[in-house]
């Protein structure tokens, strides 16, 4: 593993559970981050998923990677349940609960992987580079479209995948299409000799993320205020460019990252990337519970909950993983 992706995931778990932390804080105004740790898991997943994509049979790539989401998400569905904080009503509770969507997250990989693992094994691996630019232009162009006309289409809305009066609870579904676009750059970052590799360059995106990450916080204040919709959109594409830029610069400084994996304050950076997915999972009970407590006590008992339980449940779904690998 490179020491800069365990950098960038441990960074952007901190931004997604920080976005949650409303009623934490003195002011709301502190809980941001989501769009910009998504946009950085995307390119991860796409990054880091590039090459087994290619090599392995895609069913059983597929079938690895679902089941890595969903081992964890079941010990932690059962516990809830177990201790009474969740409830589940019938096989469509259950569904919903244990299957599908779960998580909107859990939703949205489960998708991703598959046309992730099929654009690469078939299209991309035929026709390289073109199809990579033309497959980032439709997800732009798809996006745009269905932000500028948000308009249900008889009685499917592809904004959220709704159809009718039936509604699957999976974040918004135009928004996957800038999601989907990150993957994509994660697998042009993957196949690139890394333009970053001079100090030059390095500098440059870091400097290009401080300024997406300057827009991204100037935005969420300003549509807080009542203003034109048209700048809804902009975020997104904010979320965008912080992402590729911090991905470009971290790539850029491996060897630095290299040098801190000896230290003993990386094992925490670590900690946060490995069990970050468990960490996703954990954090709402948390935030539930230790927000309950005066500022600033709440985020020790917040983020030490989180902590604990996403590696003890990273622990024992690596257990169970390895063995079912082994079948």
């Amino acid at each position: 593993m490179y020491q800069f992706i365990e950098a960038l995931r441990a960074l952007a778990v901190v931004f997604i559970v920080n976005s949650h932390l409303k009623g934490v804080y003195p002011s709301d105004s502190f809980s941001f981050g989501a769009g910009m740790g998504l946009a950085l898991f995307y390119m991860i997943s796409g990054y880091l998923l590039a090459g087994a994509a290619k090599r392995e049979h895609l069913g059983k790539w597929y079938v690895r990677k679902v089941l890595r989401l969903y081992i964890p998400l079941w010990i932690y569905k059962t516990v809830m349940v177990g201790v009474g904080y969740e409830a589940v009503h019938g096989f469509g509770g259950f569904f919903r609960s244990f299957l599908f969507p779960a998580y909107w997250f859990v939703a949205s990989m489960v998708v991703m992987y598959g046309v992730y693992g099929l654009f690469v094994k078939k299209i991309y691996r035929v026709y390289g580079k073109a199809s990579l630019y033309a497959a980032l232009a439709l997800s732009a162009g798809v996006f745009g479209v269905l932000y500028g006309t948000k308009a249900p289409i008889g009685a499917l809305d592809l904004r959220t995948l709704t159809v009718g009066a039936f509604e699957l609870e999976t974040y918004s579904f135009m928004t996957q299409w800038i999601w989907f676009g990150c993957m994509l750059l994660g697998l042009m970052l993957a196949g690139a000799k890394g333009d970053a590799a001079s100090g030059k360059n390095r500098v440059f995106y870091l400097f290009g993320a401080v300024f997406f990450f300057g827009l991204s916080v100037w935005m969420k204040g300003l549509l807080r205020e009542p203003g034109p919709e048209s700048l809804m959109v902009l975020p997104e594409w904010f979320y965008v460019g912080f992402g590729y830029c911090l991905f470009q610069s971290f790539m850029g400084w491996e060897s630095l990252w290299q040098r801190m994996a000896d230290k003993k304050v990386w094992k925490l950076t670590e900690l946060l990337s490995r069990c970050s997915l468990e960490i996703y999972y954990c954090q709402f009970f948390w935030i539930h519970v230790g927000r309950q407590a005066g500022f600033p006590f709440n985020l020790f008992c917040i983020w030490g909950g989180i902590g604990v339980s996403g590696y003890l449940l990273h622990r024992f779904s690596q257990i169970i993983i390895s063995r079912l690998e082994r079948v």
